[in-house]
């Protein structure tokens, strides 16, 4: 079973155009800290979880 979350961050992160590319540094911090976050809340669901950053926009 699969879920998809949309998250929306308003003041806590600064936008710029690089975030749009998954292989940009920008990109791949911001998604390293919403999958540690998110990753630690889902610690106590049971059962594997999983959590993907697929774009920012």
């Amino acid at each position: 079973v699969y879920f998809r979350a949309l998250v929306n961050f308003t003041h806590s992160i600064d936008y710029s155009s690089r975030l749009e590319d998954p292989d940009s540094e920008e990109f791949r911090e911001i998604s390293e800290a919403v999958v540690d976050t998110l990753e630690s809340e889902y610690y106590k669901v049971p059962g594997a979880q999983v959590v993907n950053v697929v774009f920012i926009k």
